[in-house]
This record gives C-alpha cells, sequence and structure tokens, in this order.
C-alpha cells in the first residue's frame, strides 16, 4: 500500500485517527509518499527470494 497517512499522523497526532489504526489494514507492506523506489525495489526482491 502506499499511502500519505503516516505523514498526517506525524503532522496531525494519532489522536484524530485512533479508529484507523486500531483496525486491522487489508496490507502487508506500506510504503509512504513520496515513495523510495530502491525500497520498493529492495521489498520485491525479498518478496520474489522468499517464493523461489
Amino acid at each position: 500500500m502506499l499511502t500519505s497517512f503516516l505523514e498526517k499522523v506525524r503532522k496531525e497526532g494519532p489522536g484524530n485517527f485512533a479508529y484507523i489504526l486500531g483496525e486491522q489494514w487489508p496490507a502487508y507492506w506500506l510504503f509512504e509518499k513520496p515513495m523510495d523506489t530502491n525500497k520498493l525495489l529492495d521489498k520485491i526482491d525479498d518478496i520474489l527470494k522468499e517464493r523461489s
């Protein structure tokens, strides 16, 4: 999942997002915007290595 959500939590504080933070998100990996493409490629590489 690619999101700017964590940036908003840092700026506005976790209180405003408590209802979301307590829920289970349907994502295994979370990347923040702007995305670091090296981190994404490293994660893809890790996933492929696990499955081979």
